[in-house]
């Protein structure tokens, strides 16, 4: 019997932002009696890259700088440009899986115009109009 090789595939975290002055109260749903409520918890965001020599693979698309200053993070890098250094166009994406749909995992779907997108069909029905979701035959 022949041995079975499956691909092997490189993982990249992306790390693009930062909320530094998030707390323990923003991060969790707990009893505040767990933590300090004003003990600082900061939250780093980050883009994935799954690739190999076949397949590339973005995972969410973070947010824009627009989108950090109104919501008071801060962007060390645009994604946008972090896959840049990468030797990675934007428009060259082949397929994007967005995990869900918060502002800071589908902020800039609009730079990958020939991407794919990848998204639960459930999280597709809880935060878009149900037009989003309707078979052909029914539009």
């Amino acid at each position: 019997m022949a041995e079975q090789t499956h691909p092997v595939y490189e993982v990249l975290a992306l790390r693009f932002g930062t909320h530094a002055e998030r707390t323990g109260r923003d991060n969790f749903l707990v009893d505040e009696g767990q933590f300090e409520p004003g003990v600082g918890m900061p939250m780093d965001f980050y883009l994935w890259v799954v690739r190999n020599d076949r397949h590339f693979l973005l995972v969410d698309t973070g947010f824009p700088e627009e989108m950090a200053l109104r919501r008071g993070r801060t962007v060390f890098r645009c994604p946008v440009d972090a896959l840049a250094d990468l030797g990675v166009a934007a428009e060259d994406v082949p397929d994007v899986v967005i995990t869900h749909m918060h502002y800071d995992h589908a902020g800039n779907l609009d730079r990958f115009p020939s991407a794919r997108i990848h998204l639960q069909e459930d999280e597709l029905r809880f935060s878009g109009p149900p037009t989003w979701c309707a078979s052909p035959s029914s539009r």
